[in-house]
């Protein structure tokens, strides 16, 4: 059995892979208010053992899933009641399933997305090559570090509260999908309209080093604590590093045929 629990990139993968529509799509998922994970009839052949429950994160009140609080001089991990109790029948499940997390991933594209009044570009280490822009101030690569950050703690902070509820079970945590191209943002801006109408689009360079930044935090921070990390399909991408923009649904999240690439992937990863 595998339960998938994430919010809205998780809409591509179920639209991909059950039998029948949900009605649940980019334009509604925020309505989503289950308590806990519900079965999902998938298309045979499109997971690995047919076998599919999921929850979606959005409008259950629970806010923040996981905080981090200070007790004794020690960093504890807080996490919501409602969230716990939605978790806690798959502990008795921990030999038999496998949990695949799509929470969060946006961070990087609420970010980056918009072009700063005063745009500014950075050398991303291991990725010299990707440039700089002319003319754009250089910022070292600690500041965009820090200013993603925040956005990557919730996600660190609920993987490791799910390994500390469930230390025998396989966690897969799916990466978010690489960056739209800027045809794909002004085409469905998604939340981005607006800004975007002010000062535009930031350049596609800049943004693949905030995404690939953001993926590198998460895989240093959770190294260690036996959670899979599963980028994004390499088929997905466009020369330019881009989503393909037939598997794109907007400024930052994937389609249906994108979530089949992602289907894919578990099947040969699981």
């Amino acid at each position: 059995m595998i339960y998938l629990l994430g919010m809205s990139h998780t809409i591509c993968l179920l639209q991909a892979t059950q039998q029948a529509d949900s009605g649940v799509s980019l334009d509604n998922w925020s309505h989503q208010g289950d308590d806990g994970f519900a079965p999902v009839k998938v298309k045979p052949g499109m997971l690995p053992g047919d076998a599919l429950s999921a929850l979606v994160v959005a409008s259950q009140d629970w806010g923040q899933l996981v905080n981090y609080s200070e007790s004794g001089g020690r960093r504890v991990l807080n996490a919501h009641e409602g969230f716990t109790a939605a978790l806690q029948p798959l502990v008795d499940q921990q030999y038999e399933g496998v949990l695949v997390s799509w929470l969060h991933g946006n961070g990087h594209a609420a970010l980056s997305i918009i072009q700063h009044p005063k745009p500014f570009d950075f050398v991303l280490p291991g990725h010299e090559d990707m440039g700089m822009q002319p003319g754009f101030q250089p910022v070292p690569h600690e500041v965009i570090r820090s200013h993603i950050m925040p956005f990557q703690i919730s996600t660190i902070g609920t993987l490791s509260y799910m390994r500390v509820m469930l230390p025998k079970m396989r966690i897969v945590h799916l990466l978010p999908p690489p960056p739209s191209s800027e045809e794909q943002i002004r085409n469905k801006p998604e939340l981005f309209g607006d800004a975007m109408a002010a000062t535009g689009v930031t350049p596609l360079s800049i943004r693949r080093k905030y995404y690939l930044l953001a993926n590198r935090i998460l895989r240093e921070q959770l190294n260690g604590l036996a959670i899979d990390l599963l980028e994004a399909p390499p088929e997905s991408m466009a020369a330019d590093g881009s989503l393909r923009d037939e598997l794109s649904a907007g400024a930052t999240h994937g389609n249906a045929a994108y979530g089949e690439l992602v289907a894919a992937q578990l099947r040969a990863f699981l």
